[in-house]
């Protein structure tokens, strides 16, 4: 065999591993999108029910209070967030290393807890959740994508610490705070991967 057809048949066997490769990981991060969608929707029918007929009872335009709308906007942010986060982890596996995957699908699995929490919590205080979505956002080339992950981050750091001015339960607060946290160990998980993209 020459060196030509050797070097030929690494570079087959090469494309053919970092295929399979690819595939696994866009398995786990469709399964982690399917799983947001599952969890955000696996409230008890029931609950739900009770949650929009305690909302038509409170006679208000909206029937929210400012910590209630905060955190229904929140629950849209974290949905939009397991999007483009799904989004972007697989371009940048694409284009730079499928490693960054995992750290992404990490990420992921924690927003749809907060996602859960929220949903949990805003059936608890008679309100029902919603999908909407924020919008999710992409770019053109793996820093930009870093960067609007980051700035994603930032915004929900905002979002609960506005939600945290307001009058919580106890075990709101502490759930809330614990999100907002997470947050902030996100966005400098993606100060770090901008170094290395």
């Amino acid at each position: 065999m020459t060196d030509i057809q050797t070097n030929a048949g690494n570079s087959a066997d090469s494309a053919s591993c970092h295929s399979v490769r690819m595939a696994g990981n866009r398995r786990q991060l469709l399964r982690a999108g399917i799983g947001a969608a599952g969890l955000i929707l696996a409230a008890p029918a029931l609950r739900w029910s009770r949650g929009e007929a305690a909302a038509q009872d409170r006679g208000t335009a909206s029937g929210l209070s400012q910590a209630e709308e905060l955190m229904v906007m929140a629950l849209q942010h974290e949905h939009g967030a397991v999007i483009q986060y799904a989004n972007h982890a697989g371009l940048l596996s694409h284009w730079v290393n499928p490693i960054f995957s995992k750290t992404f699908q990490e990420i992921i699995a924690d927003e749809v807890d907060h996602a859960v929490t929220l949903v949990n919590a805003l059936i608890a205080r008679g309100v029902t959740p919603t999908l909407a979505v924020w919008p999710p956002r992409t770019g053109n080339g793996p820093r930009q994508l870093v960067l609007l992950d980051i700035a994603a981050e930032q915004s929900a750091v905002e979002l609960y610490s506005e939600i945290l001015e307001h009058d919580l339960d106890p075990a709101l607060r502490t759930a809330v705070a614990a999100i907002r946290d997470a947050e902030i160990l996100h966005r400098n998980i993606f100060n770090d991967l901008l170094e290395k993209v």
